[in-house]
């Protein structure tokens, strides 16, 4: 934090960035711009700003859930994205059960911003990385929603359904079966076996 900063903060900061312990990284990691333009996506009319201004005691969510809302806020400010990004990875512990759920969802959210990110001339590699980050933690994820929601079958999973859709629009038929048979045995939700039996024929046709 510059000298100026320090004088011209008046108040001290409080709100979600507070109860968080995000203050340092607030100052330190954002200019004075952008946190007057992140300060202004949360401002509702006369309101106290919860991010900065309102006092708050106590909240279910984790740290790992508010980065990743904040996160999903700035769809078009890929830099501000970025720093959010590097700190949800700096706080997640997987020995808290309700991050690693939080961090599932938070891998689906960049899934959803990497798919509408078309004019990118990287978009498809950015989406094939998404999906498979979200895939690489799965094995942990599924515990988790196995713990969560005991005797309930797993819900569809973002990575894996995104993936091989997209591996199969490619024509990548031995990759897409691959990460189906991946799929079907975590017993993730999805129409596994019919894609493989689809591209299993499309495979032979295509080495015929």
């Amino acid at each position: 934090m510059g000298l100026f900063d320090f004088f011209k903060r008046k108040k001290p900061i409080k709100g979600y960035l507070a109860y968080y312990n995000l203050v340092d990284w607030w100052l330190n990691d954002f200019s004075e711009k952008e946190r007057n333009f992140i300060i202004s996506k949360y401002k509702s009319g006369n309101e106290k700003n919860p991010l900065t201004e309102t006092e708050l005691f106590g909240t279910s969510q984790t740290v790992i859930s508010f980065l990743a809302s904040m996160f999903s806020n700035f769809s078009k400010e890929k830099m501000i994205q970025q720093k959010i990004s590097k700190k949800i990875y700096e706080l997640f512990d997987e020995s808290n059960q309700n991050m690693i759920l939080d961090m599932h969802f938070f891998f689906q959210s960049k899934i959803g911003f990497a798919e509408k990110d078309k004019e990118n001339q990287l978009y498809l590699s950015n989406l094939i990385d998404a999906c498979n980050e979200q895939i690489n933690f799965a094995s942990t994820s599924l515990k988790a929603f196995k713990k969560e929601y005991k005797n309930q079958p797993l819900p569809s999973h973002a990575g894996y359904k995104r993936l091989v859709i997209t591996l199969e629009k490619e024509k990548r038929y031995e990759e897409t079966i691959e990460v189906c048979k991946k799929a079907l045995s975590q017993k993730w939700a999805g129409d596994w076996e019919h894609r493989i039996e689809r591209c299993e024929k499309k495979l032979n046709k295509q080495n015929t």
